[in-house]
């Protein structure tokens, strides 16, 4: 199983394919619908909690980073 680092990561989600995210995040999108929204935050948490718990303490922090930017970014150029 490859080791990926914090710098591979964040390579893999600037360089990121948008019609395949826009489709991975359709079909979580369609799951999340019509639950109550502290479900729906709650369920995003712990999704995000289980993919940073499968890297290194020293990686998690530079993946949250730049999870937090990416999501901030996203947030801006749809206002």
């Amino acid at each position: 199983m490859k080791c990926w680092t914090a710098e591979d990561i964040i390579a893999g989600i600037d360089n990121a394919d948008m019609g395949e995210v826009e489709r991975v995040a359709d079909k979580l999108g369609a799951v999340l619908a019509g639950k109550h929204p502290g479900i729906q935050g709650c369920a995003l948490g712990e999704t995000l909690a289980l993919w940073l718990l499968g890297h290194d303490a020293d990686v998690r922090e530079v993946l949250l980073d730049g999870h937090f930017k990416m999501v901030r970014a996203l947030i801006e150029g749809r206002k």
